[in-house]
């Protein structure tokens, strides 16, 4: 009981702190510039009866854009790293990627990530807490540029045999340091999420959702994102 009073103190506290931050963004002076589709597989496995506290991390990404009445292949993540399940509920995970940038020219970027992934059952639904550290390896930059990301998620079945569910989720990054006139220190996304999805089997489900994505910069923006994923989970 005591371990989940402070998780409500901890996503009330989150939720109050996004609630602020979203309340001073000025969406209302936002360029909608942008509409989406991503696409996304991610593989969280146990590797071997021996290693039960093991997982292993894939992910793969693939982000297609529409401006001006063009289509065309925006950018392609695919991830991979290991994880280790500190309790149950509470996952560590160190993660290394390739995500290419193909338009408006080929940029070949690659990232890291360190990250916690906690989920908690909370009035019939599943809570997901995640703190990453994500880092931007831009050619020619000065530096790496490094992401502060925090994300509050809440899942919940609505079908009597709980093969449908929906998912509400809400993430914002800061920019820990400034490496150029385009990427300074500061907040830097904000991204809100709202879909549905059907449980496949006992591991694998299948979602569909839209994305309100902000970038503060000095041409503000709201990116409009249509999101397909599949997700495969011990």
């Amino acid at each position: 009981m005591h371990g989940l009073k402070c998780l409500k103190i901890i996503i009330l506290s989150l939720s109050l702190f996004m609630g602020i931050v979203l309340a001073e963004t000025p969406l209302c002076h936002a360029q909608e510039t942008f509409t989406g589709q991503y696409s996304t597989v991610v593989l969280i496995l146990a590797p071997a009866e021996k290693m039960p506290k093991l997982r292993v991390y894939l992910e793969g990404q693939l982000r297609l854009q529409a401006r001006e009445g063009q289509s065309a292949f925006e950018r392609s993540l695919l991830w991979a790293g290991l994880g280790y399940a500190v309790t149950p509920k509470t996952t560590l995970f160190a993660a290394h990627g390739w995500t290419p940038n193909y338009n408006p020219e080929f940029i070949n970027e690659q990232r890291s990530f360190q990250q916690v992934l906690h989920i908690e059952k909370v009035k019939g639904g599943l809570f997901f807490l995640r703190g990453r550290l994500e880092e931007r390896f831009i050619p020619d930059a000065s530096a790496p540029l490094v992401w502060a990301r925090g994300m509050v998620q809440y899942q919940r079945d609505f079908t009597k045999k709980h093969k449908m569910f929906w998912i509400l989720r809400n993430e914002v990054i800061f920019n820990v340091n400034t490496i150029s006139k385009a990427n300074q220190q500061g907040l830097g996304q904000i991204l809100a999420y709202a879909g549905i999805g059907r449980h496949l089997t006992k591991h694998l489900s299948a979602e569909i959702g839209y994305m309100a994505l902000y970038l503060n910069s000095r041409n503000d923006s709201l990116e409009h994102i249509l999101m397909l994923n599949v997700l495969y989970l011990p």
